[in-house]
């Protein structure tokens, strides 16, 4: 008998300690600048989509040497049929004057399902894949907003910087945006729609219900079409004439590309990510003296004097650093940043880049090509006239201080 009481008072005792541990030891949250990179995502041009939000553990813009931490698992991707997903605590909204709200900070999906056929636009300034999206997207707005089409872009941003709302306004100036944009700079709306790539659109129907996605850039014609396809729907089901619509044509401000014939792959500097690198240890912080090798091998870049590895960015620390990068592509973009004026002279295959093969950044004098770095944002380096090939770049830093995130390819 007593040692029958004795086991229920052990086995008391452990159901209380159990109960404890549920239910009054804290749980984890998670920070959205510790969400880390994955190998399973793709580079930008591989499939004409950029990576899930960079990994950042806390201040590294301040140059923070914290261990990148794992990335939580994304829920599974919407299907079609599977029902909206409201956004969830947004940090802030844009361009929603015209949407006739009493408190456009209260914008919401919902208020507009039953009414709209929903066009979700995931994108991020720094992505130079989701901002060729912006001609069809304006476009779209133009033709089938007052026909019930409600586009809605949802900024997720790739790097720290992009978390200023100032940042997202002068980006939807310049690519002329007129459709409400909402900021999740914790990611939740983006995990909430188990989104791992920019840009990424889906098409929500009069009923809600998620009717097409497609994940990057490209497939312009059978997004429109499916525009078309559920407008109609909504017209039939709100007792509206049936508009009948012209097949899909390009805008005429949209940029052309190619994604079979483009070999070379968004690369990443900092090392949070930085492990395609030619000449330098990868995935590590901390600063590093290099050389140039003999060999430069393609789609990798090589550093030539004294640079500084951060969790974003690859820093020079002295002047006359210089890198070299062999692509394979037609357009070259980068992700630039400095505080102070930087020149970079630039050189294609030995020589000055020319009018027909420079992007709009670039200027020339005395028979060199160059461009000059202030702020932070892309820089347009080359736009080839004569279609895409392989050669190689080469930037001679004329100045220290020069921070550089990515370079792309289109």
């Amino acid at each position: 008998m007593a040692l029958s009481k004795r086991n229920i008072i052990i086995s008391g005792l452990l159901l209380l300690l159990v109960i404890g541990v549920i239910f009054f030891v804290p749980k984890k949250t998670t920070n959205p600048s510790e969400l880390a990179t994955t190998d399973t995502v793709p580079a930008e041009n591989a499939d004409s989509s950029s990576e899930i939000p960079l990994a950042e553990a806390g201040g590294v813009l301040g140059g923070s040497k914290t261990a990148v931490k794992s990335a939580p698992t994304p829920a599974p991707l919407p299907q079609s049929g599977k029902m909206y997903k409201d956004f969830i605590r947004p940090t802030g909204f844009a361009n929603t004057a015209f949407l006739g709200l009493l408190n456009t900070e209260a914008f919401t999906l919902t208020q507009f399902v039953g009414q709209k056929v929903i066009l979700i636009n995931f994108w991020t300034t720094s992505a130079s894949n989701a901002l060729r999206m912006f001609p069809y997207l304006n476009a779209w707005h133009t033709k089938y907003k007052d026909d019930g089409l409600l586009i809605v872009s949802i900024h997720a941003p790739r790097f720290l910087y992009e978390q200023s709302k100032s940042v997202v306004d002068a980006t939807l100036f310049l690519q002329n945006a007129l459709y409400p944009v909402v900021l999740d700079n914790n990611y939740e709306t983006w995990r909430a729609y188990g989104n791992t790539v920019w840009p990424h659109q889906y098409l929500i129907d009069i009923n809600g219900r998620i009717a097409y996605d497609h994940p990057g850039e490209g497939a312009y014609t059978a997004t429109e079409l499916k525009i078309q396809e559920l407008l109609g729907e909504r017209a039939q089901k709100l007792g509206l004439p049936r508009e009948t619509y012209a097949p899909p044509v390009p805008p005429k401000d949209a940029v052309s590309i190619d994604l079979a014939r483009i070999k070379s792959p968004e690369t990443y500097f900092g090392s949070a990510r930085n492990n395609t690198l030619g000449n330098a240890v990868p995935l590590k912080d901390g600063n590093q003296d290099l050389e140039y090798p003999a060999i430069v091998l393609p789609n990798a870049p090589y550093f030539n004097g004294s640079w500084g590895f951060s969790k974003e960015y690859a820093l020079n620390l002295v002047t006359g650093t210089a890198l070299r990068y062999q692509y394979s592509a037609k357009l070259v973009h980068m992700v630039l940043s400095s505080e102070k004026l930087i020149r970079v002279k630039v050189l294609r295959d030995g020589a000055a880049l020319s009018i027909e093969s420079a992007g709009k950044d670039v200027r020339f004098e005395k028979g060199e090509s160059y461009f000059f770095i202030s702020g932070t944002r892309i820089y347009d380096i080359v736009n080839d006239q004569a279609g895409y090939g392989q050669h190689t770049l080469e930037f001679i830093i004329q100045d220290s201080g020069l921070k550089i995130y990515t370079i792309t390819f289109g």
